[in-house]
């Protein structure tokens, strides 16, 4: 069994950290931070040290697009989500996210009354994308030597055999 993947979340909304947050306890497989807006994310990146990253896109100190600038700066690695509301602004600010360097995005509806449905579809959309981004830095980590190797840990590769 692997370890936990660690999983930052960086929402201004507290419902919206909350319900990410069950989405992906409910899987037993991830270790949630949350964060408040970027400068919290980048406050907590060193002591969290989380296998990716997700993002609002609109938060107060610094939004979704500015964090994501701000942590290219000094890594390069770190898988960054960004979690685009369907609303208008969000949506412009995800047709910016791949170019500031996040490496993907995913969009996500609210719609008052219907908690399970929202927690399935994070957990239908979100998921399967953290499990990937994951994976994919631990195989970066492993293929630069010149990382310390301390960065690696609590994540193991998965191994097929067959």
């Amino acid at each position: 069994m692997r370890p936990p993947i660690r999983v930052m979340i960086a929402n201004a909304s507290a419902v919206l950290r909350r319900l990410v947050t069950e989405a992906l306890e409910d899987a037993n497989e991830f270790e949630v931070y949350p964060a408040v807006h970027g400068g919290d994310v980048v406050n907590q990146l060193p002591t969290a040290r989380p296998h990716v990253l997700i993002l609002d896109t609109e938060m107060p100190v610094m939004n979704g697009i500015q964090t994501v600038k701000a942590i290219r700066e000094t890594d390069s690695l770190l898988p960054i989500i960004m979690l685009c509301l369907t609303t208008e602004a969000s949506l412009r600010a995800m047709a910016e996210a791949i170019p500031a360097g996040a490496n993907d995005c995913a969009k996500f509806t609210l719609r008052m009354g219907h908690v399970a449905s929202a927690k399935k579809h994070l957990r239908d959309e979100l998921l399967p994308k953290i499990r990937f981004w994951a994976d994919h830095r631990l195989q970066r980590l492993l293929e630069a030597p010149a990382i310390e190797s301390r960065e690696i840990v609590g994540v193991q590769p998965c191994v097929v055999t067959g």
